[in-house]
């Protein structure tokens, strides 16, 4: 899943021809490749992450920018909003053991 991962955001990242993101790519794929050890976990994020992922591959290849953007920043809320889930049930396992 990692490698499938990576190399999706690799092509969003060619598509987007933004210097900066390809120069800091091994950076941003080594924090995703951590992000999803934390978040994939959550139920329903990985089936919620594969829709996401639709949702801007969709966008992109009809060429809609403002569709990607959105569908994009859907995708970068959810993954927080699931990282911070896991990292309250691990605070609250650990207030408890």
């Amino acid at each position: 899943m990692q490698e499938l991962d990576a190399a999706f955001h690799m092509r969003v990242v060619e598509a987007a021809g933004n210097r900066f993101l390809r120069q800091t790519l091994v950076v941003l794929q080594e924090m995703l490749a951590a992000g999803m050890q934390t978040t994939l976990v959550v139920p329903g994020r990985l089936e919620a992450s594969r829709a996401e992922h639709g949702q801007i591959l969709a966008a992109l290849r009809n060429g809609d920018a403002t569709a990607a953007r959105a569908a994009a920043r859907r995708h970068i809320r959810g993954t927080r909003t699931a990282a911070m889930h896991r990292v309250r049930e691990e605070q609250e396992a650990a207030e408890h053991s």
